[in-house]
């Protein structure tokens, strides 16, 4: 008991000499500028994992966790279990190497969801040992927002937000590996509208935009969730149908896109039909690269389009 209060009075020895030295600089009216207008917070952790002092407020807690509300606490306590799992490694990681170690969190206290990233460095207690570590907590919600939206940007259509076709092989490569463990196959569909050139030359190519973008919610109305939808340019979309069990399950989803399109489009004011050519080829059965298996696709597409549109074709040699 003794000793325990010993400790305690140690503690508030040690926050107040930190007080103390930070109060001292912020009297420097320069330096005094600089560390109230910072928005990172600061922790002190000490070996065992226990909140011994902080400084600043952006650390993303909510009114009932305030930061001086952690002063005492072990982080597992206050913390997501997943964040706490990335603490512990970072100090074992710290006390292990003696180096600074660096992670992104996020933290769901607010209303909605906040990144942040922690700079982990080790300090030494007045014998030279490694007393614990000062984390360094930034906010970078708005720069993980940016980077997420660039990423979106990548990998989709800027018309349609669908897939783009990297994004697609991606998707592709998974669905092939899948079908590989589980002997599933993979069903391939190259979309072309029919005529979709005379839409832009008729209605302008304002008109043929507005086509595009609801052909490609139209199309994704007619699969699955773990289908994809993606456009490859023009008026070209690939489809991807993973997890089926023979060409019949592909037949059934051109047949129900063919029965979607059969509503007429409204554009710039007009009704219009639009009608599109379906070629599908099969994974494994036909070939077992995508390019080759695209290629496929794209043939019996164009011998719908030989023969009258509208329609589909599994490809054969």
């Amino acid at each position: 008991m003794r000793d325990e209060r010993k400790t305690k009075v140690q503690l508030l020895e040690e926050i107040n000499v930190l007080r103390q030295k930070l109060a001292a600089l912020k009297q420097d009216s320069g330096l005094g500028a600089v560390l109230t207008s910072i928005d990172d917070t600061v922790f002190f952790i000490d070996r065992t994992g226990v909140f011994k002092y902080f400084f600043g407020e952006g650390c993303g807690f909510d009114r009932a966790t305030k930061p001086e509300h952690l002063i005492g606490k072990h982080f597992k306590e206050v913390l997501p279990e997943d964040v706490a799992l990335q603490i512990q490694g970072a100090l074992d990681r710290v006390e292990a190497t003696k180096n600074s170690q660096e992670f992104d969190y996020m933290l769901s206290f607010k209303s909605t969801p906040e990144w942040y990233n922690a700079k982990v460095s080790p300090f030494k207690d007045e014998k030279g040992n490694l007393g614990g570590i000062t984390a360094v907590v930034r906010n970078i919600t708005e720069r993980k927002r940016m980077e997420e939206n660039s990423l979106h940007r990548a990998l989709h259509d800027p018309l349609t937000n669908l897939p783009n076709r990297e994004l697609f092989n991606d998707r592709f490569n998974l669905a092939m590996a899948l079908a590989q463990r589980k002997n599933f196959k993979v069903a391939l569909m190259m979309v072309d509208l029919d005529h979709f050139k005379q839409i832009n030359d008729t209605y302008g190519h304002d008109a043929g935009d507005e086509v595009l973008i609801e052909a490609g919610m139209r199309l994704s109305q007619a699969l699955r969730k773990s289908d994809t939808v993606a456009r490859i340019g023009g008026d070209e979309f690939l489809l991807l149908i993973p997890e089926i069990h023979n060409e019949s399950e592909g037949a059934f989803v051109a047949t129900k896109i063919l029965q979607i399109f059969q509503k007429p489009f409204t554009i710039a004011k007009s009704t219009i039909n639009i009608t599109m050519s379906i070629g599908i080829a099969i994974y494994p059965d036909d070939v077992e690269t995508i390019d080759a298996l695209t290629k496929m696709a794209d043939i019996a597409m164009y011998r719908v389009k030989k023969k009258g549109r509208n329609n589909f074709q599994r490809y054969a040699p």
